[in-house]
């Protein structure tokens, strides 16, 4: 029995050290290289290559006694694209534009633009302005500037005109469409203030905030460089010497909002081809066009100079006006 059971382990013994030089390797020892047929003892699929957005994966495994014999497999699939709108660039004084990027690769897709960012911070206005390059009347900056109030004068250190005034070699055009200003309860209404822009003659173009009811006193006096304003409908009363030698303007318009008209409001706007009173326009001031030459139009709505006189408190606003008047009731 005990032969038996030693030639039965004997046996056992070489069918093992058979299959052992048959899987990798013909004389038993593990570093030499296996015949082409042996039977591979596999590894775990390790992923060797990761996918990208446009190529799938390859997973690789290696014979865990020889480890030179592989074999490959596709991996995980290509992912694709995952696109979305990237911010390229922002900008106060001009739109910006975002660009449709891939954000595992970088790929993009084209652009589009993004608003203009606006300035809401007078004090900022001003490290703004200081920080761009100079510029000319004919590459004017567009700056969107909301805010509720402009400060006062240009005189007066942190107000709008102030900023402009330190910043002389910067050209601006200011759209203010989105600002609203507050009620004055002292002077009962919604100023645009007086002297806001004086002195500024790096102001090329302007519009006024929808709610304002009145322009102050000399808001734009000698506002040489401003050749565009767009006065809203809500304006009322337009003050004395409100665009004292404005003389780059060519053309205004007076909404029919406007009651009044003070003294000398655009004594020495010289190039106004033609301007318009409407109906709605109670009083005219003194002078309101001094200095205006027979090139010049005045359209007013009355028959003639004697209903406009007396529908004006006289003919002080004709003073030194030598202006084309135009009659039209």
């Amino acid at each position: 029995m005990k032969r038996k059971t030693k030639q039965w382990l004997f046996g056992a013994l070489m069918v093992l050290m058979v299959l052992a030089l048959s899987a990798c390797g013909d004389d038993g020892d593990p570093t030499s290289p296996a015949p082409a047929d042996h039977v591979h003892a596999w590894g775990e699929w390790t992923v060797t290559t990761a996918a990208t957005c446009l190529t799938a994966g390859v997973e690789t495994r290696s014979c865990t006694i020889d480890a030179s014999h592989t074999e490959t497999r596709p991996g995980a699939g290509a992912l694709g694209h995952d696109m979305d709108w990237i911010e390229t660039t922002v900008s106060y004084i001009s739109e910006g534009e975002e660009t449709y990027t891939c954000i595992d690769c970088g790929h993009t897709d084209g652009t589009r633009p993004i608003p203009q960012i606006p300035v809401t911070d007078r004090a900022f206005l001003n490290t703004l302005l200081s920080g761009l390059e100079a510029n000319t009347a004919e590459t004017p900056y567009t700056i969107l500037l909301n805010v509720d109030w402009l400060g006062g004068s240009s005189t007066f250190n942190g107000s709008v005109g102030n900023a402009l005034s330190d910043n002389n070699t910067k050209f601006v055009n200011l759209d203010m469409s989105g600002s609203t200003f507050e009620y004055d309860d002292f002077s009962e209404g919604i100023y645009f203030d007086s002297s806001a822009f004086l002195w500024c003659d790096n102001l090329t173009g302007i519009i006024i905030p929808d709610n304002v009811t009145h322009i102050g006193g000399g808001a734009f006096n000698q506002c040489t460089g401003l050749t565009s304003i767009t006065i809203p409908n809500s304006v009322t009363y337009i003050e004395d010497v409100a665009f004292f030698d404005c003389i780059g303007l060519t053309s205004i318009t007076i909404p029919d909002s406007v009651t009044d008209i003070w003294d000398y409001a655009f004594y020495g706007c010289t190039n106004i081809t033609s301007i318009e009173i409407p109906a709605s326009v109670t009083y005219l001031g003194i002078g309101v066009f001094q200095t205006w030459t027979a090139d010049q139009t005045i359209i007013v709505p009355f028959s003639g100079e004697d209903a406009a006189d007396l529908a004006w408190g006289g003919s002080d606003w004709r003073l030194g006006c030598n202006a084309t008047i135009q009659y039209t009731p």
